[in-house]
């Protein structure tokens, strides 16, 4: 994946890290959005990911799972930020 200088810049100033990226790209729900594609963590997700991966680690970026992506075509990432509204991380996955 190849991230666009703004992008960059959106990483950075919104601390995301590449690990994070990594995990949506893996775990995410992927949609179409316009001519690119929209990257985001659900419960499916979240779950599937506490069944292959680190538990602490999740923990530690629980909080940052709840960012979005925006690729386009080429596996560009193209920016990234946080979702609004109540957050979807290990705790939802408890009720």
């Amino acid at each position: 994946m190849v991230l666009s200088k703004h992008a960059e810049r959106r990483c950075k100033s919104r601390s995301i890290p590449q690990r994070v990226i990594e995990l949506i790209m893996t775990y995410g729900k992927q949609e179409k959005s316009r001519h690119d594609l929209r990257f985001s963590m659900d419960r499916k997700g979240f779950e599937e990911m506490l069944a292959y991966e680190d538990r602490g680690e999740i923990k530690r970026f629980e909080h940052k799972l709840r960012a979005y992506l925006i690729v386009a075509e080429g596996d560009v990432l193209v920016t990234a930020a946080y979702e609004h509204g109540h957050p979807r991380g290990l705790n939802a996955l408890r009720r």
